[in-house]
């Protein structure tokens, strides 16, 4: 679910088995420690796939995160097939004033039976900025991610999770030139498995504050 909280714009994320859950703000598939500020609503639509000779569906995805009180982002995310999940976030500590090393506790794919979990952290350097944390669905999975900016509207970002059925991803994410709130992404991910086939990923949405 797309941001722009800080100094660099944020990129809707999928979940990481590569379904198309849009989940909370982060980058291409990870969750980052940055969080919608007070009163910021984000709605997106996804779309996902993978090499037709591997898997020749698309998945289709919807969501929405709110921001609360500079310290929480809750949301759900829905595939267009009966399923809907839950997300919240915590936004733990951050740097005074100047915002640039972020600490948030996050829960995602919450069914209301299960949910995975996971320890972002985020430190801003000039020309770029560093993610890192762990994340645990069926087992304990390192996640490293960065973002740069390409030019004031267009922000480049990488991705990597260790472990099965994850992998490396890039992308790109930007505003609409003209349209205040409206954003885009789109993603490339390589699995670290070579049979789980090239992914991809794209999104549309919008932010508002009320």
């Amino acid at each position: 679910m797309r941001a722009h909280t800080h100094t660099f714009a944020l990129a809707s994320l999928a979940c990481l088995a590569g379904t198309a859950y849009a989940g909370p703000t982060g980058l291409v598939t990870i969750p980052i420690a940055d969080i919608l500020r007070h009163r910021e609503l984000a709605l997106a639509y996804q779309v996902s796939g993978n090499e037709k000779n591997v898997d020749p569906k698309t998945s289709h995805s919807n969501g929405a995160e709110l921001g609360l009180f500079d310290r929480l982002e809750i949301g759900y995310d829905n595939d267009f097939e009966g399923t809907s999940v839950a997300n919240a976030k915590v936004l733990l500590y951050e740097t005074p004033k100047t915002g640039d090393l972020a600490v948030s506790y996050g829960w995602m794919n919450w069914s209301g039976e299960s949910y995975d979990q996971y320890l972002a952290v985020r430190k801003d350097f000039a020309q770029f900025r560093l993610h890192a944390g762990w994340f645990q669905d069926d087992r304990n999975r390192l996640m490293l991610g960065i973002d740069t900016p390409l030019n004031s509207n267009v922000t480049l970002m990488a991705d990597f999770t260790r472990g099965p059925g994850s992998g490396t991803w890039v992308g790109v994410a930007g505003g609409v030139p003209g349209v205040d709130g409206l954003n885009w992404m789109v993603g490339f991910g390589l699995p670290i498995e070579k049979s789980d086939g090239l992914r991809h990923t794209a999104m549309v949405g919008y932010n508002v504050r009320f």
